[in-house]
């Protein structure tokens, strides 16, 4: 398995659980995927960034959360989604060039 698969995976599920409107499940999963992977620490502290939005949303109203702070938990979510990608393609590009520098 290639560098960061599983945590882009990860990411990729809690996203399409936010979407499909299953929030609760989603950052359960989140809070499980950050005791359990190995985000790189930008990306960890995004995530963890959104855990706590959504935690503060829901505890302000319980009936109706914020909509503000919801909405920056997916916006973290995102980024970390993105960084995690580029620190994928950024260790692919590495690998590639060591063995190119290897074999010639």
């Amino acid at each position: 398995m290639g560098y960061y698969e599983e945590e882009t995976r990860a990411l990729n599920a809690i996203l399409l659980l936010i979407f499909t409107m299953q929030t609760d499940k989603a950052f359960a999963e989140l809070e499980q995927s950050l005791h359990q992977l190995a985000f790189p620490p930008a990306v960890r502290h995004l995530c963890e960034n959104a855990l706590q939005n959504h935690i503060a949303a829901q505890s302000v109203l319980l009936a109706q959360p914020s909509a503000q702070q919801e909405v920056q938990a997916v916006s973290c979510l995102l980024l970390a989604l993105e960084s995690i990608s580029g620190f994928k393609h950024i260790e692919r590009y590495i690998t590639q060039r060591n063995q190119i520098s290897v074999c010639c």
